[in-house]
């Protein structure tokens, strides 16, 4: 008579441990989901802050340009509507949720890169900009940022990677989409 009793109780408790185990494990891939996260965007913020410091130093550049006599106005109106777009979308991680608003950010970006080159190159050719600090300093900010994306958007990928190939694998990706963690653009 005792016996059926029994058979549950051990029933119940052989569940109550399957639960545990499967509640230990499901925290722990939400764990190693949430590091991979924060590690890709911590690689995604070091990008952003090579932007970050570039738009910086173009500000009083365009000052300076925007005092001298000799440089274009179309060139200059064109780096001061570029600066102005680019600073209008910030590369907060919130950009690598939304597929839009990262073109976005990159198309921006990428459009503010090359006026600037063409301002510096345009300033190089006169006299009284040649020499100004603020376009000196932009010139090679402009020179060293390439590198230094290259570098972070390398850096960034990979992580990126890693986390994707956990948001994509099982058993993770059934926590992943559990914890709501979605995948992120890999390549910038």
């Amino acid at each position: 008579m005792n016996h059926p009793h029994n058979a549950r109780l051990a029933a119940l408790a052989l569940g109550l441990v399957l639960a545990a185990g499967a509640a230990a494990w499901g925290s722990r891939m939400v764990i190693r989901l949430g590091e991979a996260r924060t590690a890709s965007t911590a690689e995604w913020r070091q990008v952003a802050q090579v932007y970050a410091e570039r738009n910086r130093l173009a500000v009083p550049a365009l000052q300076a340009a925007g005092r001298a006599a000799d440089v274009d106005p179309q060139l200059f109106e064109a780096a001061r509507g570029a600066l102005a777009r680019a600073a209008a979308l910030p590369g907060t991680p919130d950009l690598l949720d939304d597929p839009r608003a990262l073109d976005a950010f990159k198309r921006n970006q990428g459009e503010l890169t090359g006026v600037l080159f063409r301002l510096v190159a345009a300033a190089q050719r006169q006299p009284a900009l040649r020499d100004d600090a603020a376009v000196q300093g932009l010139h090679r900010q402009l020179l060293q940022s390439e590198a230094q994306l290259a570098e972070a958007r390398e850096r960034y990928s990979r992580f990126a990677g890693t986390y994707n190939a956990l948001t994509q694998s099982f058993p993770d990706a059934i926590a992943a989409r559990l914890g709501g963690y979605a995948s992120v653009p890999t390549h910038l």
